[in-house]
């Protein structure tokens, strides 16, 4: 399955850059995205229970590629609703890919204030804590550029802001 990620552009721009290290959201990153070795997320929380939180195992290989798509406008606004078609109507850009190494939740305010020099989120933002709410770290393993950036493939929503797209942008078959 080629997959992308609804991701605003500065942040997009931050982890293609190096930026940010951790990709902050209100959710897990699902399974099929984290990196396989040692069997993935459940894995990294079974290392992270027996080492602690200063973990200093190497992290797992980055798990498959997810697309970036580069969208603006209004913060907290997704641009992209339930699908989109070839090129989304300019609302969006293909702009590069991540591999995620590893998803990690914040279980308090003070637990992601502490990592706002991996995810640039700092306190007060909209896209920081939220009461009653959940906020995960998804780790970056590996990034690419998609040079000159372009319209994306049709897309149609599999989980949040994660779209399964109609063909691979390099070229492979898309997913069903």
């Amino acid at each position: 399955m080629a997959a992308a990620l609804e991701v605003r552009a500065e942040f997009a721009a931050s982890l293609l850059d190096g930026g940010k290290a951790v990709e902050l959201r209100a959710y897990e990153l699902p399974a099929a995205f984290v990196g396989e070795a040692m069997g993935g997320a459940a894995a990294a929380r079974a290392r992270r229970e027996r080492v602690g939180p200063s973990n200093h195992l190497p992290p797992p290989p980055p798990g498959p590629r997810v697309y970036l798509l580069a969208t603006h406008g209004p913060p907290g606004v997704p641009a992209l609703g339930e699908s989109f078609p070839e090129g989304a109507d300019g609302r969006a850009s293909l702009v590069g890919w991540v591999a995620f190494a590893a998803s990690r939740p914040y279980p308090t305010p003070d637990a992601l204030a502490a990592d706002e020099g991996l995810h640039g989120v700092p306190p007060g933002s909209p896209y920081g804590w939220a009461e009653g709410g959940e906020r995960h770290g998804w780790v970056v393993g590996e990034t690419g550029r998609v040079e000159p950036p372009a319209p994306p493939p049709a897309g149609v929503r599999v989980h949040r802001s994660l779209y399964r797209l109609e063909r691979d942008p390099e070229g492979g078959e898309g997913g069903g």
